[in-house]
């Protein structure tokens, strides 16, 4: 995929659809497609959210936040 026409956001978007892969066949260990989809459904399930940062050729920060569920009847 030619990802030099998408702004930083939107290919970063295409990581967490089902099915998307950069593996060019499927191995045992990676070519699903489902690794990100499925954290980006767990952490919504959360109500939490996914930050995606670049510098592109030097660093990749993926930051996950979660909100703290405090349960007050103990």
């Amino acid at each position: 995929i030619d990802l030099s026409h998408f702004e930083n956001k939107s290919a970063f978007d295409l990581i967490f659809y089902p099915g998307f892969s950069t593996a060019a066949s499927e191995t045992e260990t990676s070519g699903r497609g489902i690794g990100m989809s499925a954290i980006q459904n767990y952490i919504d399930d959360l109500n939490g959210k996914i930050k995606i940062e670049s510098v592109l050729g030097q660093s990749l920060k993926i930051s996950l936040y979660i909100p703290i569920i405090s349960d007050k009847s103990e």
